[in-house]
């Protein structure tokens, strides 16, 4: 039996402001991919912070703040669009001229990007933005979204499918 002097020393669990301060951002760009709309972010990031200021004293560690962090925003962002109305669509950033062609083109890209992504399904949606967008291993994805590791490969073989199809025509047109 292991005594108390060689057994490792728990991290002391984090604080809230901790919390919030270190993936504010990652969670308000996880929303805003997720579809929740521009003018709406702030109040669902509040949302998904207030979430997590309630179940911190129940994170247990089993896996990183940051993924944790993701899945709350996943279903709150699967919520929002359930009662979203008109349907979301990104917004054109203010700050840049709209006369300039490059802000231009960009907002339409983005316009058109958020469209597709409302075509997909929540598993689909949630499995390309985290894995294609956010960058987090196929591991961590998985551990977000509670698939198993050949469920989230084939939702992200399908919505590829799907983003492929709808980018395809336009851009022979």
């Amino acid at each position: 039996m292991a005594s108390a002097a060689t057994l490792p020393e728990a991290m002391p669990a984090p604080t809230f402001a901790e919390v919030f301060g270190e993936h504010v951002r990652y969670v308000a760009r996880a929303l805003q991919h997720f579809g929740v709309n521009p003018c709406d972010l702030e109040d669902e990031c509040q949302e998904v912070f207030m979430v997590a200021l309630r179940k911190l004293a129940d994170f247990e560690g089993r896996a990183s703040v940051r993924t944790w962090l993701y899945r709350i925003a996943w279903k709150h962002a699967a919520n929002y669009r359930r009662r979203a109305r008109p349907p979301y669509a990104l917004a054109r950033d203010p700050a840049v001229p709209p006369e300039q062609e490059r802000a231009l083109v960009y907002a339409r890209t983005l316009d058109r990007l958020a469209r597709i992504l409302g075509e997909l399904d929540d598993e689909r949606r949630g499995v390309f933005v985290l894995y294609e967008i956010e960058e987090l291993s196929m591991r961590e994805v998985c551990d977000v979204l509670g698939f198993p590791l050949q469920t989230a490969y084939s939702r992200l073989k399908s919505a590829r499918a799907h983003i492929l199809a709808a980018v395809e025509p336009e851009a022979r047109g």
